[in-house]
Formats: structure tokens, C-alpha cells, sequence
């Protein structure tokens, strides 16, 4: 994931530095109003880590859904807000929850070469430990 947000800070075109990072997760929904314990413990760890990574930059791991709209909101709509989805990594299906749509959000890509890597790798992760990294 750091590579990915790495490779999208250093192709991105804009006079303006992106200092913040939203990474969404895809849930069921009966769970569109937040995370369970396990899954929120690993979220917070993984912004963690990805701070340290990017310390000029906020990063946020929201649910696509109602519920991120107050933590979007918070963000100046002058700023941009690079985004991308941790569950597909830029699958093609991948859409932004209708609640959520800014105009100062702009979607990372993934490198063409590294699309079917990092799709065979999160394939064989989720076979091994049965959930999607």
C-alpha cells in the first residue's frame, strides 16, 4: 500500500501538494456505520504506519459510506484529497459512495505494470489467511 501511495504522489500533476491520503474499505452493509473492534485495531495501525511512511501528509482509512462524510467534511475543500479503495486496489468496479463525491477528490491509479502483481498477491493473501489485506 505504500508503494501504491508512494507511485501516485510522484506522478501527480499539480502546483498545489497533496497533503492528505483517504483510503476507503468496502464493507456489507450491515456494517456501514463503522468497523468491529478487530477491524478498526487494524485500521488504526495501518494509518499509523502509513504516517510514518508520509509525514507530510494525513492519512485516513474511512468506509466508502454515510458515515465518512463528517471526516470529509473536515478537510477545506481547497485542498486536494488523493483517495483510493484498499479492498480492490483500482479495481474497474471500484466507486466512490454517492454521499461522498467532492470535487477536490481526486482517484490514485495504479501502476499498469503492478495491476495484476498486486491483484495475484492480495488473491493469495486472502486464500491464506481468509480476509482481504
Amino acid at each position: 500500500v505504500g508503494q501504491w501511495v508512494r507511485y501516485n504522489l510522484s506522478v501527480k500533476e499539480s502546483s498545489v501538494p497533496c497533503h492528505h491520503i483517504v483510503l476507503f474499505m468496502n464493507r456489507h452493509l450491515e456494517q456501514w456505520n463503522g468497523f468491529d473492534s478487530r477491524t478498526d485495531k487494524e485500521r488504526f495501525l495501518l494509518e499509523q504506519e502509513l504516517s510514518s511512511y508520509f509525514p507530510t501528509c494525513r492519512v485516513q482509512i474511512l468506509l466508502n459510506g454515510p458515515s465518512s462524510k463528517t471526516a470529509l467534511d473536515k478537510i477545506p475543500e481547497t485542498e486536494p484529497i488523493m483517495y483510493g479503495f484498499l479492498d480492490t486496489l483500482s479495481d474497474a468496479s471500484d466507486s466512490l459512495s454517492p454521499n461522498l463525491q467532492r470535487p477536490n477528490l481526486h482517484p490514485m491509479t495504479v501502476q499498469p505494470e503492478a495491476i495484476t502483481w498486486i491483484r495475484l498477491l492480495r488473491r493469495q493473501i486472502w486464500e491464506c489467511i481468509g480476509k482481504a489485506p
